[in-house]
């Protein structure tokens, strides 16, 4: 075989990837712990410490989420979890002269950037909020879908703490650009009937109790263990999974469609409260605010010349 010489293509170097991650990790507020009064963990995400605010759209949210997607989309995902467990940085790089088509329809189409950066901001809010909770001596993490529409889980978090004891979180991520809350769940399951598969609670339902999808999250947890050189057999994880699993429903929309009350049927998922973790991720006007990081990527994208 003739050899191949690669040139790649430097979209942001080792230190704008630090600086962003840092930016994340300084800025995004800590999980709170349980509410008594809701039963779940009600994780309603703001970013800055002297004045908390949601998702902003300005230059510095912007190009701080613009450059966050691009790393998790086009980055290496071992080089990631290095970088979140305090490793070196690293070039983000492309190993081809343009960008893969496939992509670049995907990131062309205003709805569907939308859609997938939700699952990007989804992947980055829960690692960075669970590094910042110091609890893990070792974790690893599911990277994001490569489009918004693929089939399967959302995602998952692996860590194990000072006593090698594992915590496995599983993340289900909806956006909508308006009131997300009969996304969350429908007033038939709420009200105690049957769950439907295109609800983010039902979804979470129809895992434990029917076990379905139970094996593509087998999967993706293998994969996770891989991240960590763990050796793993099928009955281990499907015993991780059946008992140490939490579920976080997370939500992506405007900040004024906030509502504790939208994750109400929570408990129909599980009986251990602590297992119930709701995240909302706030915007000012989440079409805007998204439409503004799709032109930021492009722009970094169109820069590098591999647009």
């Amino acid at each position: 075989m003739n050899d191949i010489a690669i040139a790649p293509k430097v979209l942001l170097d080792a230190n704008r990837v630090d600086n962003a991650w840092k930016w994340l990790t300084a800025n995004i507020s800590n999980r709170p712990g349980l509410s008594p009064e809701l039963c779940f963990v009600d994780d309603h995400k703001s970013w800055g410490n002297d004045l908390p605010q949601p998702l902003q759209s300005t230059n510095e949210f912007v190009e701080k989420t613009a450059e966050l997607f691009l790393v998790s989309q086009l980055g290496d995902i071992f080089q990631i979890i290095e970088l979140s467990r305090g490793e070196n940085s690293f070039d983000l790089f492309l190993t081809t002269q343009k960008l893969d088509q496939d992509i670049k329809v995907f990131i062309e189409s205003d709805r569907r950037f939308r859609e997938g950066l939700s699952e990007h901001l989804g992947f980055w809010v829960t690692l960075a909020t669970l590094v910042k909770l110091g609890h893990f001596t070792r974790h690893a993490i599911s990277q994001p879908n490569f489009k918004a529409d693929d089939k399967g889980p959302d995602g998952l978090f692996f860590g194990l703490d000072q006593n090698q004891y594992p915590y496995i979180e599983l993340r289900s991520i909806k956006s909508s650009v308006d009131n997300p809350y009969y996304l969350v769940a429908s007033a038939h399951f709420r009200n105690g009937g049957d769950a439907e598969k295109d609800k983010q609670l039902e979804e979470f339902y129809l895992l434990v109790e029917e076990e379905f999808g139970f094996a593509r999250l087998d999967r993706l947890l293998a994969q996770v263990s891989n991240y960590l050189s763990l050796e793993s057999n099928q009955l281990t994880r499907a015993v991780l999974l059946k008992t140490s699993a939490k579920y976080n429903a997370i939500v992506v929309a405007n900040e004024a469609f906030y509502t504790p009350d939208m994750f109400n049927g929570f408990q129909r998922v599980t009986d251990a409260p602590e297992k119930r973790i709701a995240t909302y991720i706030g915007s000012d006007v989440w079409t805007q605010f998204a439409e503004n990081v799709r032109n930021k990527a492009i722009s970094i994208l169109q820069n590098c010349g591999v647009w």
